[in-house]
């Protein structure tokens, strides 16, 4: 997993503990720093095809952390922030 994709993985995760819905494409651009949207989209769409996360192209804010995505990130989210 690269740098991106773990920020991404843990800003995910931390949006749905503190609102109940997934964040938006630019918001998580927000909150990683990355440059752009569609960076966030490839690495969104390269942990989905990894198993870390599942989501619909359809319906927005739909991405939730699988199992696998939830153990790999349970550290980060302990770690302050």
């Amino acid at each position: 997993m690269s740098r991106n994709q773990r920020k991404i993985l843990t800003a995910i995760a931390r949006y749905i503990d503190q609102h109940g819905f997934s964040p938006s494409l630019r918001e998580i651009q927000a909150m990683t720093g990355i440059s752009s949207t569609s960076v966030v989209a490839y690495n969104r769409d390269r942990l989905a095809a990894l198993g870390f996360i599942d989501f619909h192209h359809e319906i927005s804010r739909s991405m939730t952390l699988t199992e696998h995505g939830r153990l790999t990130v349970g550290a980060d989210l302990e770690a302050p922030r």
